[in-house]
């Protein structure tokens, strides 16, 4: 095997505080590690003392067997041991479905070699951050069988051998060190060569201590484990958790950090026998202390005054902040009070992620009896988060909460009630977004996550990368918005952290929501402003209103990409989508491949056919278009028509919904008025945005 320590430490030049991780570290004693303190561990201090290393690590194995938490194997009808009994064999099976062979034995293992075949971030996160520990403890806790544990402990002890910790501290610290290889030595020298940056992440480093915990509650009741084979891997663990702990300033921004501050206090929780564990929880503590904290009090914070992060993405932050509840409860673990700051953060950052709950998470939550959190004046979270089962029904629906209130992370929540059949639309009009599922880009708007989809995945690689992915490879016009010459949107002008809340119009009231926002093509393609307003007109339909400014005549694409309606749930929702104007060239494209069009991602290298309405036509700026979208219950008739009249700068929509109408007033400058009539012509509700 290729070790390269020797020649990725020489080439890394001096240790930078803040920037590398300290190198040349003394090895952990594990004797000396431990806290004699402990009255269950008097059996291996008076080894130690006696000065037989054997007894000693045989006290200790016991010790750790004889642990209150500790599980034991409960054999099952029919387990599903796949995973474990691949491993036998020597094959690792990803869950994206490649497949890595090493050979029979563990000696064959490449550790740092990513084959062509394998997919290097999956190699990663699967391999460097230890899943193999939680597939191969899982078969034995399922069937009692000691052949699992057997091929475990020498496929830790291997790792422990040809990859030492050393490896890691000789790193640059960057979030993405697999990246970093791939960038540094190339794709194929990484499947020739390797390169420990694959399992020297600190995010791999953090994520495999924690499934090195789980093999000391999960594991040590086997006869596989020997009192040779624990001692080895309680050092590496402590190694390991010294490394952590000296790179927890390093990494600046993102989960990564928060994660591993909350890794280093599961650690000191899980293992009172180590005697600097109150150390760790010292340094774990103040650095997330650092990361949970509001934007602008240094350079580690992550949060913004509304309780969105950085990270932005709605399903990313809610990671973090389920990794924010774990610190807590490791912090209470280890008897410790819990800051303040970290209950503020909690309490505004789930706020924001309660708010941005879609209808059918409520029912979700209701049915798997989801618990509320509890907060001190805080019925109105608990009742989001339980699904309406505990607590108060808030009273407002959509967010932000109040009209003309800022947002940061540019995320809108149009939403029509609190019941689970509610009418709800997520709308993005802020900075570039993070790559996880239902994020976006902060391309000009999302319209309707469930119906009218954002890109779900980001496919790293195959036949749909162009077409969907987000971080903007591909021509762009693969999102729900309007490309401009053959130009789709792209990262010109996008900024990921800002400084100050977005100045995006918002209005919240009984009869409507709106918002607005703009994006302005890079110049050097197309001189074109897109600004995107979307109107909810309550309680059933939304206006999408689109105005591009410029100069000269220029073919315009506008698209909507659906889902839901056709691809997965064809008795479930319809929607309507109606451009109001007469004059646009309507494709509906489904699964075509070249070039792509009319699909809808299901992982990030598959795809399944669905269409996309493709609406174009040929214009001088500047160019307004209005559309309508409204979703239809499963089995209801499509009960809406509307007229569209142009006086000038003005658009009046009459729309007609059963014995209702719409009065929609849309002024140049973006004054929009709703006035709405019942049966009798009675003007019964009004609603006005003040567009400047």
């Amino acid at each position: 095997m290729l070790i390269l320590t020797t020649t990725i430490a020489n080439g890394q030049g001096d240790d930078v505080a803040g920037e590398t991780v300290p190198r040349n570290v003394p090895p952990p004693v594990l004797f000396d590690e431990l806290n004699y303190d402990l009255p269950e561990l008097a059996d291996v201090k008076t080894a130690v003392d006696a000065g037989d290393e054997q007894a000693a690590k045989a006290a200790l194995l016991e010790h750790f067997r004889t642990r209150e938490s500790v599980n034991h194997p409960t054999p099952r009808d029919n387990p599903d041991t796949r995973k474990g009994d691949a491993l036998l064999e020597g094959r690792y099976d990803f869950y994206n479905g490649d497949t890595l062979y090493w050979g029979p034995d563990v000696e064959d293992i490449e550790w740092y070699r990513v084959p062509m075949d394998v997919d290097w971030p999956t190699f990663d996160h699967e391999i460097g951050r230890g899943t193999y520990v939680l597939w191969l403890s899982r078969a034995y806790l399922y069937t009692g069988d000691d052949k699992y544990v057997h091929r475990l402990v020498d496929m830790m002890l291997e790792f422990i051998k040809d990859c030492p910790v050393e490896d890691g501290r000789a790193m640059p610290r960057i979030n993405n060190m697999d990246g970093y290889a791939v960038k540094l030595i190339g794709r194929e020298a990484l499947a020739t060569e390797g390169h420990p940056a694959m399992y020297w992440t600190l995010m791999a480093a953090m994520r495999r201590t924690q499934q090195w915990a789980s093999f000391f509650y999960s594991c040590v009741t086997s006869e596989a484990v020997t009192p040779d084979a624990l001692a080895t891997i309680l050092t590496s663990l402590i190694e390991h958790e010294r490394f952590i702990t000296d790179a927890t300033s390093t990494i600046k921004r993102g989960n990564h950090g928060t994660r591993n501050a909350a890794a280093v206090l599961e650690i000191a929780s899980l293992f009172p026998e180590l005697r600097e564990r109150d150390e760790w929880a010292d340094r774990g503590t103040e650095d997330l202390l650092r990361r949970y904290n509001w934007v602008g009090t240094g350079d580690f914070a992550f949060y913004y005054p509304d309780g969105a992060s950085e990270e932005i993405s709605v399903e990313v932050g809610r990671g973090d902040y389920g990794t924010l509840l774990q610190a807590i409860a490791w912090i209470e673990a280890l008897g410790r009070e819990v800051p303040d700051q970290l209950r503020q953060i909690q309490e505004k950052n789930i706020q924001y992620y309660a708010w941005l709950s879609f209808p059918t998470e409520l029912s979700w939550r209701a049915e798997r009896n989801r618990a509320g959190l509890g907060l001190p004046g805080r019925e109105d979270i608990d009742w989001i988060e339980s699904g309406g089962t505990v607590g108060t029904m808030p009273e407002q629906a959509s967010w932000p909460l109040q009209s003309g209130e800022p947002s940061w992370a540019g995320t809108y929540f149009m939403r029509s009630d609190w019941t689970a059949e509610a009418t709800a639309l997520r709308v993005r009009f802020g900075p570039i977004q993070y790559k996880y599922s239902m994020g976006g880009l902060g391309d000009v708007g999302e319209h309707g996550v469930h119906l009218i989809p954002h890109m779900y995945h980001h496919p790293s690689r195959g036949p749909f990368r162009a077409y969907g992915d987000r971080s903007f490879a591909g021509d762009g016009r693969s999102e729900n918005t309007i490309s401009v010459d053959g130009f789709g949107q792209s990262k010109y002008g996008r900024v990921r952290y800002i400084t100050e809340p977005l100045d995006n119009p918002w209005v919240t009231t009984p009869v409507l929501d709106y918002v607005r926002g703009s994006y302005h093509f890079d110049p050097e393609q197309v001189d074109i402003n897109h600004t995107r307003a979307v109107l909810f007109v309550k309680p059933d339909y939304f206006v999408i209103l689109d105005q591009l400014d410029g100069e000269g005549e220029h073919d315009f694409r506008m698209k909507y990409q659906l889902h839901d309606v056709t691809a997965f749930y064809p008795a479930g929702p319809g929607v309507i989508v109606a451009p109001a104007r007469e004059d646009l060239d309507l494709s509906i494209i489904t699964g075509q491949d070249e070039p792509k069009e009319g699909w809808h991602l299901v992982s990030a290298i598959a795809a399944e056919p669905a269409p996309a309405l493709i609406y174009q036509w040929r214009e001088a700026a500047p160019a307004r278009v209005e559309t309508l979208i409204r979703p239809i219950a499963p089995g209801a008739e499509a009960d809406l028509d509307f007229a569209r009249e142009v006086d000038g700068d003005t658009v009046r929509l009459t729309v007609y919904i059963g014995d209702r109408t719409d009065v929609i007033t849309i002024g140049a400058g973006g004054d929009v008025t709703v006035m709405r009539y019942d049966a009798d012509g009675e003007l019964v509700a009004t609603g006005e945005v003040d567009g400047q």
